[in-house]
């Protein structure tokens, strides 16, 4: 079918209509997760620095417990258990 019987302006049909419809909706929520990705990293420097010594702070205390259970097992070795 034609618009006003000229070919070169086909009417769309029903199919066509929704799949454009449902595309238009796929895309804005495409749009929406990239802007909530963008964001997502974003953070102030004050929270870095924290996040910094928190990590600092847990690779001290994990290093403290290794070195703590090395000397653990050479008491145990030494001792001839």
């Amino acid at each position: 079918m034609y618009e006003d019987g000229d070919p070169d302006r086909p009417i769309p049909s029903q199919l066509l209509a929704g799949v454009m419809s449902q595309s238009g909706e796929r895309l804005a929520q495409i749009d929406e997760a990239l802007g909530y990705n963008r964001a997502y990293y974003e953070a102030p420097a004050k929270l870095k620095w924290k996040v910094l010594a928190a990590y600092v702070l847990l690779s001290a205390v994990l290093s403290a417990f290794m070195i703590y259970g090395y000397n653990i097992m050479e008491l145990h070795e030494a001792s001839g258990l």
